[in-house]
């Protein structure tokens, strides 16, 4: 069953989303323009962070005033392409508007369709993940369970050469959440064999940025994490965010 939502955008854009043989459908209808464009590309980021099979928009039903607008669907691709690395495909039954995505460049990094069959008909590549979450309590008890928790998935997964790395790495992003929001630190661990995902979400939309370490906090914050990793990045919605970085796995003989 699809579910309705307005975004924080007045409702100028209403999402209705379902989930079709593991693909998140989103069917968008009102106005992409400068004012509802953040709201669009959160929908869009908050529906790949379920990690579906992949994430595709039905923009039948969204009027356009300016093609320049429609470089919100790459802009949604950048910040999912890494990570959670799922597929973003854009449906559209008139030619017209295809050819506006082909002639702004969004087709060669967007999937598009003429209908909603050719996209669940087609195949898109898909990474073979290793994935575990936990949500922690909101106390400075967290950062101890936080390692606890990686160090024993990735003992389970036979990859013990990163659990130093990314116990420090788990131990600032959950210091970073308790010491600047109110809310539960939520986990997850991922990988595809090439590289470990740490990632911290919260109820707090405003995005973590690396800044000297104030007085009563504990830790070094982003820049331990900046420092280890092979990078680290934001995703934000109107209502929380998560944080993420990539460590690179030794590879294996």
């Amino acid at each position: 069953m699809a579910s309705l939502t307005p975004g924080p955008d007045g409702g100028r854009v209403t999402v209705a989303a379902e989930s079709i043989a593991g693909h998140a459908v989103l069917r968008m209808v009102g106005t992409l323009d400068a004012l509802s464009y953040r709201s669009v590309r959160d929908r869009i980021v908050k529906a790949a962070l379920e990690q579906p099979r992949s994430v595709i928009v039905d923009i039948d039903d969204l009027a356009v005033p300016r093609d320049s607008a429609l470089a919100v669907f790459t802009a949604a691709r950048w910040l999912i392409h890494e990570w959670p690395g799922v597929p973003l495909v854009v449906v559209c039954s008139q030619a017209c508007r295809r050819w506006g995505l082909a002639r702004n460049g969004i087709c060669r990094y967007v999937a598009v369709h003429a209908h909603l069959g050719a996209a669940l008909g087609a195949e898109y590549p898909q990474r073979c993940r290793r994935r575990a979450r936990v949500t922690l309590p909101g106390d400075r008890g967290s950062a101890a369970l936080a390692r606890d928790f990686v160090a024993t998935w990735l003992t389970r997964w036979q990859r013990p050469e990163m659990i130093v790395t990314a116990k420090v790495v788990v131990t600032e992003l959950v210091q970073n959440v308790l010491d600047h929001t109110a809310s539960r630190p939520r986990v997850r661990l991922e990988t595809d064999g090439a590289i470990i995902v740490v990632a911290v979400e919260d109820d707090d939309p405003s995005p973590a940025k690396m800044t000297e370490k104030g007085p009563g906090t504990v830790g070094m914050g982003l820049r331990m994490v900046d420092a280890v990793s092979a990078g680290w990045r934001n995703a934000s919605t109107a209502n929380w965010k998560v944080v993420w970085a990539a460590l690179d796995a030794p590879k294996r003989n």
